[in-house]
């Protein structure tokens, strides 16, 4: 993003981005979100209430003092889209900050300014969250009991992952679930709520999918989901100070 950022401030590639680019940051979005899901698992009700208490505290950060007006001073519209990717990406990860980014359509000036402030203030937040959970007993070791049944059918996807972990046959077959899933993501939810829809349906599948079919395909998932999310980081500093 830096790199592309940097050739089109300067004018090696044209400032503003272009529709190519548009199109394209998109695509590998849109392919992405479902190939880097992973199933609930039992660190769902966790989950649950920990999304809920970062929607109630982004929510009366949004309404307590001027930050409302600061954010449409900076950032102008962009303002609050950037505060709803900050707080989905404290959800679910960095993303969920793109999907929503996306999904809002913000400009990728007001992209990489999230990003920017996000990384400050994970210097707090990270050693703050580390104070927090220290001396705490770590949760798989709670959970441990429960997740002998599931090792035990996993061990023989092991193997078969150290040595085949990705082919042409699990590439193609990712590609074409994540097309579909985009796809399908598009039909109920239209343009605006595509991502939320597809990623929905992803974690839905690789929830109630036996794991046995889903294990060996997830280190190609890994492995193509980032790739594509590096393209999607390029176009996204492809505007420059346009």
């Amino acid at each position: 993003m830096a790199l592309t950022f940097g050739l089109a401030t300067i004018g090696i590639m044209p400032p503003g981005g272009s529709a190519g680019a548009s199109a394209l940051q998109g695509l590998t979005l849109n392919l992405a979100t479902p190939l880097l899901r992973k199933s609930c698992g039992p660190l769902l009700v966790s989950f649950i209430l920990a999304s809920v208490a970062t929607v109630l505290a982004s929510t009366v950060a949004l309404s307590v003092g001027p930050t409302q007006s600061l954010l449409a001073n900076a950032l102008g519209n962009d303002g609050l889209k950037v505060a709803a990717a900050l707080m989905a990406k404290n959800i679910g990860g960095g993303i969920n900050y793109f999907a929503v980014a996306a999904a809002l359509g913000m400009d990728a000036n007001a992209i990489a300014a999230g990003i920017c402030v996000d990384n400050v203030f994970a210097l707090i937040y990270f050693p703050a969250s580390s104070a927090l959970g220290s001396g705490l007993p770590d949760v798989d070791d709670n959970i441990a009991c429960n997740e002998k049944g599931v090792e035990a059918e996993r061990s023989d996807n092991v193997a078969m992952q150290s040595s085949d972990g990705v082919s042409v046959e699990r590439v193609s077959m990712l590609l074409s679930l994540s097309t579909l899933a985009a796809w399908m993501g598009r039909l109920i939810g239209g343009k605006s709520n595509a991502l939320p829809v597809s990623t929905l349906l992803t974690v839905l599948g690789t929830t109630l999918v036996p794991a046995r079919w889903i294990e060996p395909l997830r280190p190609a998932g890994e492995i193509l989901g980032t790739a594509l999310l590096y393209i999607f980081f390029a176009t996204a500093g492809a505007g420059g100070l346009s």
